[in-house]
């Protein structure tokens, strides 16, 4: 890709994020990320239709991300060994690559989730049902149910500046995951 491409694209990037940090997407105009990225409105047309096309690839690449994370792993694992979890989140919070994401996930960006859930539970239905013998409608309740757990509570850990260690989340998850309620109830 040609390298002022790159630059430009970046710059937009950098303005557009740092608009986020104080304005809601719906009101972050072109005017404002080109000023920010010291660009004209024409050289941001000339890369995107408008701020949502931008938001669409942000949110597009972060699932990506996810996606090539979550590959090689064991799925049903992530649910039920910690271990797996821990690294998965791990990356996720740590990793410059994953910032975006983790920006919206604070947010609740509805349809960052959406793409998330989407493009991980086609591969946990296919992992889980080789596993478990229920039938489709019950592996989709259970597969939806786990996802949603997960990025919720996690979503909560993020925006509630991290008050436990991630290892901490990710035992307390599996636990709950394996065991119900029963397994982290104090007796």
């Amino acid at each position: 890709m040609d390298l002022r491409i790159v630059k430009t694209k970046k710059a937009i990037r950098r303005a557009f994020f740092e608009l986020l940090r104080t304005k809601d997407v719906n009101s972050i105009s072109i005017k404002e990320i080109s000023s920010l990225a010291e660009i004209d409105r024409k050289t941001f047309y000339s890369h995107y239709a408008g701020v949502y096309e931008l938001v669409d690839e942000l949110e597009n690449e972060a699932v990506l991300l996810v996606a090539d994370l979550v590959y090689d792993i064991d799925a049903y694992s992530i649910f039920t060994d910690p271990e797996q979890m821990l690294y998965v989140l791990e990356t996720i919070t740590e990793n410059k690559a994953f910032s975006y994401l983790r920006f919206l996930f604070v947010k609740g960006n509805a349809d960052l989730l959406n793409k998330f859930i989407t493009s991980v539970k086609s591969r946990m239905m296919a992992e889980f049902k080789s596993r478990l013998n229920i039938d489709d409608s019950t592996l989709s309740l259970v597969v939806d149910y786990t996802l949603a757990g997960i990025t919720t509570c996690y979503q909560s850990w993020l925006r509630d500046d991290k008050p436990v260690p991630i290892r901490r989340l990710c035992e307390q998850l599996s636990r709950i995951i394996v065991l119900g309620l029963n397994g982290i109830a104090i007796k």
